[in-house]
């Protein structure tokens, strides 16, 4: 579940109240503030990537995230017994997006992830998919160490540094140690820039001797 919130999210949450698009979006209900635990630098150089290396002005400026607990599913009366559930077969995107629970995390970013010009990177385009993803696999109880196994991306447009996007991250199916999780990455209209589908799996870590 969500963990309290520390300092620098709240600080986090104050900046983005200050982009119109982003103040709306936090204005849901339904959201449930939670630590980013990824920007939180841990012995032994742990979260380095995102707490320290790109964390600054240049990379990435802020980010904040949000847990939205899937919505109660509405109460069979014995007359609708015999009526297929809905969402039941095989099931589209929607339907599974709209009945599982999800990861929301926001994003400022810098000109200093950059590719080609004004463009971000491709490579960190995955990574900001990868994070969004892994916070969804932690909401499940005892993944402590899931690593990802495989991801397929789809790239629709490119990012335009600086820029403020939007990633999404939820469940398709999960099985013992396993977790599939498909995540996106969105403009403040809800227009695609990637896609990812990835599949998860909880490891028991075995501490490798250091050169």
């Amino acid at each position: 579940m969500a963990r309290p919130l520390p300092d620098a999210s709240k600080e986090s949450i104050a900046y983005f109240r200050g982009i119109p698009w982003c103040s709306n979006l936090l204005g849901d209900p339904a959201l449930i503030p939670m630590e980013t635990p990824s920007r939180t630098l841990l012995p032994e150089a742990q979260h380095s990537l995102l707490a320290q290396t790109l964390h600054t002005n240049e990379t990435v400026r802020e980010c904040l995230s949000f847990y939205k607990p899937s919505p109660k599913p509405p109460e069979r009366h014995p007359q609708d017994a015999h009526k297929p559930k809905s969402g039941s077969g095989s099931g589209s995107d929607s339907d599974i997006k709209s009945s599982s629970d999800q990861v929301y995390t926001l994003f400022s970013l810098g000109d200093g992830l950059n590719a080609h010009k004004h463009v971000c990177h491709g490579g960190f385009v995955a990574v900001l998919l990868d994070e969004t993803m892994a916070l969804a696999v932690r909401l499940r109880p005892g993944m402590v160490t899931p690593f990802t196994l495989r991801t397929n991306i789809q790239y629709k447009k490119p990012i335009f540094t600086p820029a403020v996007v939007l990633c999404r991250a939820y469940f398709t199916k999960v099985e013992g140690r396993k977790s599939w999780v498909t995540a996106t990455i969105e403009d403040e209209r809800g227009q695609l820039y990637a896609m990812g589908e990835s599949l998860w799996m909880e490891v028991k870590m075995v501490e490798e001797s250091k050169l």
